[in-house]
């Protein structure tokens, strides 16, 4: 079953945006795969299997290459280029990728019988699928099998025509009605996706562009931030409805329950169309595909502005509820064992990672690697801003507690999150291990039934599927038992024997009796649900407690993610068959990007780590009294409408809301030295934006 790797990985999913591609000119290749993106982390023994098996069937060996960019030029002139400076020869075949361009080109070896066209053709039918979806190992496997097969069939074909007969000319055209049948699924598959943008119903008038004069590239900003502004608004109401619901009952929050799980699903609907904008025309709005371009951005709109309005109606009266100026006593009395429970468990959590980090790999545990530190940094903000609350209390200056009572709310919910990760990875680990043996002995199983059924004259196209299986169980092997000796990691073994048993599973269903299908569909969807799980559970932790490092492109691919996740369980309790189909295959985003994302999460981290330790002035030092360090999260991020020179404080014109509650105009804000945005705090703010984000 494969993976969607439409969103990002080892954190499990970790979810960052990502920075410009930097363009590679063609250069000499130093080995037959140059991977210089982690396209194929995890994945290398399975695509050198397979190139492995193309040279010693064929004599072809195939070069393959990743790049983030072909420095403008097209994929096949780069990959002629680099062909030419590495001096292959007559019986050598290059596959060129550029993973951020979203493109690729090749070099067919001089020995082919498939022409240029043919294989073009195939390829758009077999790999540009795998690649679309990220599964970069897996379109490198497919073009190394359309090599094999076709000089497979070539051969078959000259042996034929020796023996004198006329059917010499069959394989070759089975293979051009492959080709024909390949690419015309290809560009029908585009021509559904694109439906309606060329030909309107007869008598139907086009709809009015409610963004008229707009530039696309405007409007595609407008509703990236609107996603992002809405995401937050969403995640900081939760949190607003459960410290209310924590403080007054589920009956006294109800309404505002609603609302929110309306504006969720808006928010949930908007996302899946950002999805299929990128699916469809991969976010550039030009040539035919701009209509269909601003239609879906205009739609995006609504559903943002609609989702909002349901959080606009519900501010007043939420504000009205919780009343924190009046109610800042016994919000802090309420906070303050909270805190201490999490002091607490601290230590504890602390010992459970140290045993993990024993147990696993570094991969294995990296999600939670620096959640302790993390949870701690956490901690020591909300006990800081406990400490303020008390002081304005004390001075009769019930205003200015509430935001210091929301940021410490908001700091022990990231602690808890951080905390709760740490139980939760170690579960997932400890489940991951006790299956992986079961799984190992089904996919020998399938492996053994694979060879007898080529064995006997299968010709179905096994032997491909059987070296990928091969190299996937060769990849699970090295990933749960190092050579090194070093401890390993069970969710990468699970992951890797489930693309052994995807890699077999469509063609072997057929011969299988019903009983059997539905018995080994539900296995499979179990072990999936549990890879799935773990990775979008630690990408949402990740977004929850780092919201300032994130994006709308990654908070979209989250939220496909979640969707298919949704959809698997749903579907998995009556059909386990189409559970699989819906859901935990396409619910690990971001697997084909795992190394170029936890290299930025390092850097991320590393930037944090040094600002933790900054020291800046507190807030009410004076003569005498010694700077305090401040965490970042007490930093808050000063909206772009506040013009005028830097200060530590600047007024707000007109309310700001953030959730369900607004601030008053003489809440003012405070502005970190540089207007630097953090790892804790929110995001930069847009333009017109005066929203808090989580974190501050």
């Amino acid at each position: 079953m494969r993976r969607l790797c439409v969103v990002m990985g080892a954190l499990g999913v970790l979810l960052l945006a990502g920075g410009p591609a930097y363009a590679v000119p063609p250069f000499r290749l130093s080995a037959q795969v140059v991977d210089e993106v982690g396209a194929l982390d995890g994945r290398t023994a399975e695509v050198e299997a397979a190139l492995e098996r193309l040279r010693a069937d064929t004599g072809t060996q195939l070069f393959v290459v990743f790049v983030p960019s072909f420095d403008g030029a097209e994929g096949d002139e780069w990959a002629a280029a680099t062909a030419e400076l590495s001096q292959l020869g007559r019986n050598d075949a290059l596959l060129a990728v550029a993973v951020e361009d979203r493109a690729y080109g090749f070099l067919r070896p001089g020995t082919s019988s498939l022409s240029r066209e043919q294989l073009g053709d195939l390829a758009a039918a077999e790999v540009e699928p795998q690649f679309a979806e990220e599964e970069w190992a897996a379109g490198v496997v497919a073009f190394a099998g359309l090599l094999r097969q076709g000089e497979t069939a070539a051969a078959d074909a000259g042996e034929v025509a020796s023996d004198g007969g006329s059917g010499g000319v069959g394989p070759l055209l089975v293979l051009g009605a492959i080709a024909v049948v390949g690419g015309g699924a290809y560009l029908v598959s585009r021509s559904r996706r694109n439906r309606g943008d060329a030909v309107s119903a007869p008598g139907r008038q086009p709809e009015r562009d409610p963004y008229e004069g707009t530039p696309t590239d405007e409007l595609r900003g407008r509703a990236g931030e609107a996603l992002l502004e809405l995401d937050e608004a969403v995640k900081t109401s939760q949190l607003d409805l459960d410290f209310a619901r924590s403080q007054y009952g589920e009956d006294a929050v109800a309404g505002f329950g609603t609302a929110l799980a309306q504006a969720r699903a808006d928010l949930g609907r908007a996302f899946a169309v950002r999805q299929q904008l990128d699916d469809d025309t991969g976010g550039r709005g030009t040539g035919p595909d701009e209509p269909a371009t601003r239609r879906m951005l205009a739609e995006i709109l609504a559903l943002t502005d609609a989702a909002d309005a349901r959080l606009d109606e519900q501010s007043a009266a939420f504000q009205q509820l919780r009343d924190l100026e009046r109610t800042a006593p016994e919000v802090l009395a309420a906070l303050e064992p909270r805190i201490a429970a999490l002091r607490g468990r601290l230590p504890q959590e602390e010992q459970r990672l140290a045993g993990l980090r024993s147990r696993f790999s570094g991969q294995a545990v990296a999600a939670v690697a620096d959640n302790g530190t993390e949870a701690a940094a956490r901690l020591d903000a909300a006990e800081q801003e406990v400490r303020e609350v008390r002081e304005a209390l004390a001075a009769g200056r019930s205003g200015d507690a509430v935001g210091d009572i929301r940021a410490a709310e908001d700091a022990v919910a990231q602690t808890g999150t951080l905390l709760d990760a740490v139980g939760r990875l170690a579960s997932d680990l400890d489940a991951a291990a006790g299956r992986v043996a079961a799984a190992r002995a089904e996919t020998e199983q399938d492996l053994a039934e694979a060879r007898a059924r080529v064995a006997g004259g299968d010709r179905s196209g096994l032997e491909p599927q059987i070296a990928r299986a091969e190299a996937a169980l060769a990849a699970a092997d090295e990933a749960l038992r190092p050579a090194d000796g070093t401890p390993g990691d069970p969710l990468a073994a699970l992951r890797q024997l489930e693309d052994a048993e995807a890699a077999l599973e469509q063609t072997l269903a057929a011969a299988r009796d019903a009983e059997t299908r539905t018995r080994r569909a539900a296995a499979a969807l179990d072990q999936a649900l549990l890879t799935a799980r773990s990775t979008v559970a630690a990408a949402t932790d990740f977004v929850d407690t780092r919201r300032g490092a994130v994006g709308p492109d990654a908070r979209t691919r989250l939220a496909e993610a979640q969707r298919h996740l949704a959809a698997a369980v749903d579907l998995g309790a009556a059909d386990p068959a189409a559970g699989r189909a819906a859901g935990p295959a396409r619910a690990e985003p971001g697997a084909g990007r795992r190394r170029p994302v936890e290299l930025r999460l390092r850097r991320l981290r590393a930037g944090e780590s040094r600002r933790l330790r900054r020291r800046v002035p507190a807030r009410r030092g004076g003569p005498g009294q010694p700077g305090a360090r401040r965490h970042p999260a007490r930093r808050r991020p000063v909206p772009r409408r506040v013009r005028g020179r830097r200060s530590r404080r600047r007024r707000v014109r007109g309310p700001v809301r953030r959730g369900f509650l607004r601030w008053p105009r003489r809440w003012r804000l405070l502005r970190w030295p540089g207007g630097r945005r953090t790892v804790l705090s929110g995001r930069a703010a847009g333009p017109g934006n005066c929203r808090w984000p989580v974190g501050r």
